[in-house]
C-alpha cells in the first residue's frame, strides 16, 4: 500500500470558482486502459517448476485490477511423479479471483447423444496455501479439482488473501507429453478504486512539478474478447496556481529583534533591583542602592516581551497566489495512486509512458484535445517482511477508554523496517449480531520497533460486515482506524495522528467488530513501514 496523501484538485478547482477571462480553456479526454499482463511459463527443464516455494513456482506477481494470461506446457501426464507446473502469486487485497485454464480439445460434439468424444487433456487443478502446513510440512491442498469433462476450458473461483501468496498447482492426468495451455487469472475489479490521471509540468514520474490539472477515471468496462478495462476521462482549465508567504524573511527578523529585546531589558531591570536593595543595606552606598533603582526602570524592558506578539502574527504571514494562464506543454501521468499528489508506490498500478500535450495559449474559447490514450501497465509489488497467522487466545476487553485492560495481546514479530509491509491474518468471531465492540473476542496484537518508525496499518475483510481498529501504548490510545462511513478497509497513519513509534514502546493493535451476523470472519492486517523523519 502506499502512503495516505491529499489531493490538490481542490485547490485548483477554487481558484477557478469565479468566471475568468483570458484563461486557456483547453480540453483534454481520452481513455485509461487496463491490458493484460502477458508472462510465459518459461520452465527451463521439465519439473523445474514444480515446487511451490519461493524461488522454485514460477513468480506471477502482485494481483491487482489487471488480468495475467500465463503460457505453459505440460511436460509429461503421469498420475505418479509427473509434471506440476506451480505458479505463487500475491494478491493486493482480499476478496476471489477467477482462475481458468483452456486448452486445444476436441469440441463435445456428440455430448448430446449421450456419447461424448473422448478428451484429448485432463488436468489436475490445485490451490496451495504457503502460510499452513501439514504435519510433513507440506502446504496444505485448500482445494483441488480436475477438468473432466471441460473439453478445453475449466474455470474456479479462488478466495486469497491480501499480501499472502497463493499457489496455483498444474498437473496432467490424461493426454500427450507437450501439450500447450493457458491460465488465466482475473484479478479484481477496478471499479470503485479511484485512478487518477493528472497534467504536471515535467515528464519526470519522481519529479514531476506543479500540478496543473487533474481528474478521476472511476468507471470501468470489460472487454471480455481483450481482457482490458477501460475507463473515459476529461481534463479541465488547465493552469498553474502558485501561492508564496511574503517577505516571510524580514517579519520573522523583526519579531526575533523585538523578543529578544525585551528579554534583555527584563534581566536588566531585575539586576538593577538587586542592586537597589544591596545599597539599602549601606546608608552610603544606599544612594547607589537607587541608581539601581534607575535598573528597575529597565524592567520595563519586559514590555519589550510583547514582542513575542510579533511571533504570533508569525502564524498567519501574509501571501501572494500567482495563476499562470500561459501553459504551453503538459505531461499526463495516471495510476492508481493515493490522490493527485501520490506517485508509484508499493501495489500502485500507473502508466510508464508519459505523454506530452502541446497546448494553445492566452487564447478564449475551447482548444480540444481528444482521444488521448493512457495505459496502466507496471504494478509495483509489495514487499512483504513477514506474515503470520492468529494464535488463540488473543482476545481483550477494552475499557471505557478504549484500552484494553483484560486478557493477553499475540505478541508479534519485531518490525521489519523501512519499505517493507509485515502481514497478520486473523479471524474475528461475531458472538453476536452487531456487537458494537461489546464482547470478549476483540483481537489483540502487541509489537515493538527496534528504530523509529511510522507505519500505514490496513485491515481489510471480504464480508457484509464492519471491524474497527485501535492502536495504543501503554497509556493511551494515540491513533484509531473507525471511519464513520464504516468503510473496508479501515486504515491508521501513524504520521497523520502525528505520532512515531519509538524502541523501548510496546504497542498494541486491537481488532474490533462493530457491525455484521454473527460467525466467522477473517481478516488481513498489513503495516506498512516507513522511516521516521
Amino acid at each position: 500500500m502506499s502512503r495516505t496523501t491529499h489531493t490538490t484538485l481542490a485547490l485548483l478547482l477554487a481558484a477557478c470558482a469565479q468566471p475568468e477571462t483570458g484563461i486557456d480553456r483547453s480540453v483534454i479526454s481520452g481513455t485509461l486502459s487496463i491490458p493484460p499482463l502477458a508472462l510465459d511459463e518459461g520452465e527451463s527443464t521439465p519439473g523445474s517448476n514444480d515446487g511451490w516455494d519461493e524461488g522454485t513456482a514460477v513468480d506471477v506477481g502482485p494481483i491487482g485490477p489487471r488480468y495475467t494470461v500465463i503460457s505453459g506446457e505440460m511436460a509429461d501426464f503421469s498420475r505418479q511423479g509427473g509434471d506440476l507446473d506451480s505458479y505463487r502469486m500475491t494478491p493486493l487485497r482480499d476478496g476471489a479471483v477467477t482462475v481458468t485454464l483452456t486448452w486445444d480439445d476436441a469440441p463435445p460434439d456428440s455430448i448430446d447423444t449421450g456419447d461424448p468424444a473422448e478428451e484429448t487433456a485432463v488436468f489436475q487443478v490445485e490451490v496451495l496455501s504457503t502460510i499452513a502446513f501439514d504435519d510433513a510440512g507440506e502446504p496444505i491442498v485448500i482445494s483441488s479439482a480436475t477438468t473432466q469433462g471441460g473439453y478445453g476450458a475449466f474455470s474456479v473461483d479462488v478466495s486469497v488473501e491480501a499480501n499472502t501468496a497463493t499457489v496455483l498447482r498444474i498437473g496432467g492426468i490424461e493426454g500427450e507429453p507437450g501439450a500447450a495451455y493457458s491460465l488465466t487469472v482475473s484479478g479484481f475489479d477496478p471499479n470503485g478504486t479511484d485512478t487518477f490521471v493528472g497534467a504536471w509540468e515535467k515528464a519526470d514520474p519522481a519529479d514531476r512539478g506543479l500540478l496543473l490539472g487533474g481528474t478521476v477515471a472511476d468507471t470501468y468496462e470489460l472487454d471480455e474478447d481483450t481482457l482490458t478495462w477501460s475507463a473515459d476521462w476529461t481534463l479541465l482549465d488547465i493552469r498553474s496556481v502558485v501561492t508564496e508567504e511574503v517577505g516571510a524573511d524580514s517579519d520573522d527578523a523583526e519579531a526575533k529583534d523585538a523578543h529578544d529585546s525585551g528579554d534583555s531589558g527584563a534581566t536588566d531591570g531585575d539586576s538593577g533591583a538587586t542592586d537597589g536593595d544591596s545599597g539599602a543595606t549601606d546608608g552610603t552606598d544606599g544612594t547607589d542602592g537607587v541608581d539601581g533603582t534607575d535598573g528597575t526602570d529597565g524592567a520595563d524592558g519586559t514590555g519589550g516581551t510583547d514582542g513575542t506578539g510579533g511571533t504570533e502574527e508569525e502564524g498567519d504571514p501574509e501571501t501572494d497566489t500567482t495563476v499562470d494562464e500561459a501553459i504551453t506543454a503538459v505531461y499526463l501521468h495516471a495510476g492508481t495512486f493515493s490522490g493527485l499528489t501520490g506517485g508509484p508506490g508499493p501495489g500502485v498500478l500507473y502508466a510508464e509512458d508519459v505523454v506530452r500535450v502541446d497546448l494553445k495559449t492566452n487564447e478564449v474559447g475551447e482548444d480540444k484535445h481528444e482521444g488521448i490514450g493512457l495505459s496502466l501497465t507496471e504494478l509495483l509489488p509489495v514487499p512483504v517482511g513477514w506474515t503470520t497467522i492468529e494464535v488463540e487466545p488473543n482476545d481483550v476487553v477494552i475499557d471505557d477508554d478504549y484500552l484494553p485492560v483484560e486478557g493477553t495481546p499475540q505478541a508479534l514479530p519485531v518490525a521489519s523496517g523501512p519499505g517493507l509491509v509485515d502481514v497478520v491474518r486473523g479471524t474475528m468471531v461475531f458472538e453476536v449480531d452487531d456487537p458494537n465492540w461489546d464482547q470478549l473476542d476483540n483481537d489483540a496484537y502487541s509489537f515493538t520497533v527496534d528504530e523509529p518508525l511510522d507505519a500505514v496499518i490496513t485491515l481489510a475483510w471480504a464480508g457484509d460486515a464492519n471491524l474497527d481498529l485501535n492502536l495504543n501504548d501503554d497509556e493511551v490510545v494515540f491513533a484509531v482506524g473507525w471511519d464513520p462511513d464504516d468503510i473496508n478497509p479501515e486504515q491508521i497513519d501513524t504520521a497523520y495522528w502525528g505520532v512515531s513509534l519509538q524502541p523501548g514502546t510496546e504497542y498494541v493493535l486491537t481488532v474490533l467488530p462493530w457491525s455484521g451476523p454473527a460467525g466467522d470472519l477473517p481478516y488481513t492486517l498489513s503495516i506498512e513501514w516507513f522511516a521516521a523523519p
